[in-house]
């Protein structure tokens, strides 16, 4: 074993963050919801795909979150002559919405009353990860010093992760609902006309 030398006079160590395997995201930044499956060329819809959905009235998107990650909550364990073995694992999408309106606290009171959505989230990390059924639970506005609404979307994994890598990602919702045209560079807002998209 190598001897562990320190001096209290020695400058703390700086940390260093390690490069290697894939930087999927800390934190989950975005979650959307449909009543059902949307259409998608592969595993995870594309920005243009979940944009094309958000006209049709297919899911809503909520941005504005803050402490968003996904936890494990629970798992079957079955413990047979052969070993133990672990079943119907459960996680929780789980964080606060801290840009929050009266319209959107109507709208997580009525979304709480389904009893299962499906679910995508979309982390600080451009990556999008889906799709999940989950049960939601949204609280009401909590009125403390800053006023927020904390959610709980739990969901049993099904020994899949799907998820999809685009810088795009971070303005699914786009203004007014825009649709981005792949390799045009603008958008088209309805009502509005055609804007540049940077």
């Amino acid at each position: 074993m190598n001897d562990l030398l320190i001096s209290c006079a020695d400058n703390l160590q700086q940390a260093e963050t390690p490069v290697c395997g894939t930087d999927f995201g800390e934190r989950i930044t975005k979650i959307i919801l449909s009543k059902a499956a949307i259409t998608q060329a592969g595993n995870v819809p594309t920005p243009n795909e979940f944009h094309i959905a958000y006209i049709a009235g297919e899911i809503t998107v909520i941005s504005g979150i803050t402490n968003g990650h996904k936890v494990f909550l629970n798992e079957t364990e079955i413990e047979g002559i052969y070993g133990k073995e672990w079943y119907d694992k459960q996680y929780r999408v789980e964080g606060k919405i801290k840009r929050v309106s009266e319209e959107i606290g109507r709208m997580c009171e009525k979304l709480t009353r389904y009893e299962t959505l499906k679910l995508w989230y979309i982390t600080d990390g451009d990556y999008c990860f889906g799709s999940y059924d989950c049960s939601p639970s949204f609280s009401s506005l909590i009125q403390d010093q800053i006023i927020y609404i904390d959610f709980k979307l739990d969901f049993t994994g099904n020994g899949i992760d799907y998820s999809n890598y685009d810088s795009g990602y971070e303005d699914v919702r786009g203004i007014l609902g825009g649709i981005i045209y792949p390799g045009v560079d603008q958008i088209i807002y309805p009502g509005v006309g055609i804007i540049h998209y940077p």
